[in-house]
């Protein structure tokens, strides 16, 4: 049996029983499971997770300056980051790319399970599950609330901005300031 946030956005660790609770008590909300003191050890994984993985829109990138990550190169790319692994930091993908011994397994914390094009915000949306009770503790806290992805392009230098294009994705990882601020992560369901 699992507990909905969805509706409870906004609410942190510590003031979700409180608040369940206070309304159970008035009979304004129907139980959905028996409650106990969130703690790390007292939940199952994996955890679901969503947010925001990229915005098209222009960024700062060291190489090139501004460039632009446009929506319709991300649109036709959005469902590749289906099955696409969650790592703790950008630098182990990497590793694991350049020298596969060399990472740790347990670098990788979750998968992306699926994806939607957000065409109102130009911007890729996604449903990921995390196998890491740690990293699953720290997004349920909001010690950790973004993520960012690593994608192969092209960048075509001859437009203004530059634009990137031909986007290969290859993974997301959690970061405390991405790129692009709208990139984030929060738990979606959690069962105890």
């Amino acid at each position: 049996m699992g507990i909905n946030f969805s509706d409870l956005e906004g609410l942190h660790c510590g003031y979700v029983s409180r608040y369940v609770l206070n309304h159970l008590n008035k009979g304004t909300v129907k139980p959905v499971t028996k409650f106990t003191k969130f703690e790390s050890d007292n939940f199952k994984l994996p955890v679901e997770v969503s947010g925001r993985l990229i915005t098209a829109g222009t960024y700062f990138e060291p190489k090139y300056g501004m460039i632009e990550t446009p929506a319709d190169e991300l649109k036709k790319v959005h469902s590749l980051w289906v099955g696409k692994d969650i790592f703790k930091y950008h630098d182990a993908f990497w590793q694991l790319v350049n020298d596969p011994s060399s990472v740790p397994a347990n670098d990788v914390v979750g998968r992306i399970i699926r994806t939607t094009w957000n065409e109102a915000d130009q911007a890729i949306d996604y449903v990921a599950q995390i196998f890491d009770r740690d990293v699953a503790y720290k997004i349920y806290s909001r010690l950790i609330k973004h993520v960012s992805v690593g994608f192969g392009n092209d960048v075509d230098l001859e437009s203004e901005p530059p634009r990137k294009f031909g986007i290969e994705p290859q993974e997301t990882s959690l970061v405390y300031r991405p790129r692009d601020p709208d990139a984030s992560v929060g738990v979606t369901e959690i069962s105890f």
